[in-house]
C-alpha cells in the first residue's frame, strides 16, 4: 500500500512539475489600415484602369509582444471577411528587418516567430484591384495570436 502512495505523489509532482513550465505571452496591436479607392485613384484618368496592388505606410501597424519572460514565441495570422471580394489578395510583412510579403488567408498559420518582449512594424499590401470588381466598401478583419 506504501508503493501506490508514493507513485501517486510523485505523479501529483510530476504534473505541478509542467504547470510550472507553462508561460503566457500578451499581444496588442495598434492601427489599421483603410483607404478609398475612387475617380481620383484611375491610373490615367476617366477611361483608364485602376493599379492593381495597393500599400500600406511600412510601419501601418505595430505588433507587440510582452509578458514572454524571454522565451520563444510565434506570431499566428488569419483574416475573417466581413464583407470580401475573392478576387482581391490581403498581404503582410515585416518592416523591421528585410522580408516578403505573406498572404493572410481564411485559416491561422504562421507569420513570424522571435523570442522576448519585441515591438514589430507591419506593412500591408492588396492585389487584384482592377475596375471589373464591383463598387463596394470591402471589409476584412485581422486577427493575430501568440503561442509561447
Amino acid at each position: 500500500m506504501k508503493n501506490s502512495r508514493t507513485f501517486f505523489l510523485f505523479v501529483i509532482m510530476a504534473l505541478l512539475a509542467n504547470f510550472a513550465e507553462c508561460r503566457a505571452a500578451d499581444i496588442s496591436v495598434t492601427n489599421n489600415w483603410h483607404f478609398e479607392i475612387g475617380q481620383g485613384s484611375l491610373q490615367g484618368g476617366a477611361g483608364t484602369g485602376l493599379p492593381g496592388t495597393w500599400q500600406s505606410a511600412p510601419n501601418q501597424c505595430e505588433i507587440s509582444v510582452s509578458n514572454t519572460q524571454g522565451g520563444a514565441w510565434t506570431i499566428n495570422i488569419q483574416k475573417v471577411d466581413t464583407n470580401w471580394n475573392s478576387s482581391l489578395a490581403l498581404w503582410v510583412r515585416r518592416t523591421d528587418i528585410t522580408s516578403s510579403y505573406q498572404r493572410i488567408d481564411n485559416i491561422s498559420k504562421a507569420f513570424f516567430t522571435g523570442s522576448g518582449d519585441k515591438v514589430i512594424p507591419i506593412q500591408f499590401q492588396i492585389t487584384g484591384v482592377s475596375l471589373s470588381i464591383s463598387p463596394s466598401e470591402y471589409d476584412t478583419t485581422i486577427h493575430y495570436s501568440v503561442i509561447p
